[in-house]
């Protein structure tokens, strides 16, 4: 049954409604006041205004400073390995790591920019149309103005498209490198225990024997609980999420991303356990994670 829309009813249009998992939460424009971007971001996202190849200097600057640094890591590595393992390969780490994260920034960057809408207003993850389209927010009220119309009083508010524009993908998010970064420190500690274990439980000897039972307690073992914990770790420290967002993300792509892992990390686990020095394995396993670990920052992010 149609009715036409009274002043009160045009005024609640004019709140903004934001789509969660839980359900549609309502904030009016006074909230959005407080969330205005840093200091930080505005410099960030100025200094991304300046691309080569789609793809802003900043990103280029940190891929080149990582190379370099990966460049004199190699040149000193069998010293470094010699005087400190562990140092050695938390060093290895957060550089492989930090590298992983800059360049899978860099790669969404480049696809976002050259596939980019004309549209501005779907520079966000979900728009209020697309909400209307799932939801059936509205139904017919009778004619409806434009001013009326949630969607472009939404459009035309300041607030709005500041927080719009804050998901750009050329502005680097300097928070997830951080925390990336710190996950492939913590993961050092980790990897020297594990390699020291799968090297000394075993036989010493590099047969094939032995290197295909070490590459299964890695896969069986390891690979399924570091994954699971690089989840954990993304969803909360990383994404602020909370229990059930971690829910659905191993409900939705756990699974289909230990199949990946499995479908790559078997052999690759073999030829390094198979073939490489004991000091050269665990790097070799990190720099052969490098496009995997591309791959897993993708899915993370969408």
């Amino acid at each position: 049954m149609s009715r036409s829309r009274t002043s009160t009813d045009i005024s609640d249009t004019q709140k903004l409604y934001d789509s969660s998992d839980n359900g549609l939460t309502i904030q009016d424009d006074a909230t959005l006041l407080n969330h205005r971007p840093s200091v930080h971001y505005r410099a960030v996202k100025y200094l991304s205004k300046f691309k080569v190849f789609h793809v802003p200097i900043l990103n280029w600057t940190v891929i080149t400073f990582f190379f370099y640094s990966i460049y004199e890591l190699i040149k000193r590595y069998e010293s470094m390995y010699a005087s400190n393992i562990l140092f050695t390969t938390i060093t290895a780490n957060i550089l492989l790591y930090g590298l992983s994260d800059s360049l899978a920034q860099s790669l969404s960057c480049f696809i976002g920019t050259v596939s980019i809408n004309s549209d501005n207003d779907r520079s966000i993850s979900i728009t209020m149309s697309d909400l209307y389209s799932q939801e059936n927010l509205f139904t017919d009220y009778g004619d409806v103005s434009p001013l009326s119309d949630p969607q472009n009083l939404l459009s035309q508010n300041p607030q709005y498209q500041m927080l719009s524009n804050q998901t750009d993908v050329d502005v680097f998010n300097f928070q997830r490198f951080i925390g990336f970064m710190f996950w492939g420190f913590s993961m050092a500690f980790i990897q020297v225990v594990w390699y020291w274990i799968l090297n000394h439980f075993y036989t010493k000897d590099p047969t094939i024997v032995s290197a295909i039972a070490r590459v299964l307690t890695d896969q069986l073992l390891f690979s399924p609980i570091s994954l699971f914990s690089f989840f954990s770790y993304s969803n909360y420290f990383l994404e602020s999420g909370d229990k059930f967002t971690l829910h659905q993300k191993i409900r939705k792509i756990y699974l289909s991303t230990l199949a990946a892992n499995y479908m790559v990390w078997p052999l690759v686990q073999f030829l390094n356990f198979l073939f490489m020095p004991k000091r050269f394995q665990v790097p070799f396993s990190s720099s052969s994670k490098l496009s995997f670990s591309i791959c897993i920052l993708e899915i993370q992010t969408n």
